[in-house]
């Protein structure tokens, strides 16, 4: 069954982007492009003919972060493909445990609170049945979020900052004004 999901999963992202959707990755011009490894030589770039990225520019791309001691750090990235669902490299997930993972949407500096930033657990990690940890061939996977934050939900907090469990079914205020209510 887990087989036959990442299998359905990886051939809905190569297919779903027939044309561009601001909220979604591009389009992906020729899939078998990207089974082509491309070696890049010793002392080039990380990023190639890129730029930096303005501000909430690539919606779709989020970071996964590690609970070491007392912080969160950065991993991996990954790129949201459904409400609950995001696709990432095997390597970032595999063997590791979820519940010290979470997704963090809408970072731009990860050196800085940006203050666009929604943080999600995880639920479920997956990755290709046939992924080997030791050649990283079939390095990709995919993992879900514990909850689903939609259009309709305002996440606010600051750094460990927030609703607390008793809070729930309160008001949330901005600058004096009821914005909402207190849910999770």
């Amino acid at each position: 069954m887990r087989a036959f999901a990442v299998a359905c999963l990886c051939a809905w992202v190569f297919t779903a982007f027939t044309e561009p959707i601001p909220r979604r990755a591009p389009h992906l011009h020729d899939p078998g492009d990207l089974m082509t490894p491309t070696l890049l030589n010793e002392g080039a770039p990380l990023i190639v003919g890129g730029r930096p990225a303005e501000p909430n520019e690539f919606p779709y791309q989020v970071s996964l972060q590690i609970r070491e001691k007392a912080q969160w750090n950065h991993i991996c990235g990954g790129v949201v493909v459904a409400e609950d669902k995001v696709v990432t490299a095997a390597h970032c997930i595999y063997g590791s445990n979820h519940s010290r993972l979470r997704v963090v949407a809408g970072e731009h500096n990860l050196t800085q609170d940006d203050g666009t930033e929604q943080v999600s657990g995880i639920d479920a990690a997956i990755w290709h049945p046939n992924y080997n940890p030791r050649t990283l061939d079939y390095d990709y996977g995919m993992y879900e979020g514990v909850g689903k934050i939609t259009e309709r939900m305002v996440c606010a907090g600051d750094g460990g900052r927030g609703g607390c469990h008793g809070d729930s079914g309160g008001p949330l205020v901005c600058n004096g004004y009821f914005t909402g209510i207190v849910s999770w």
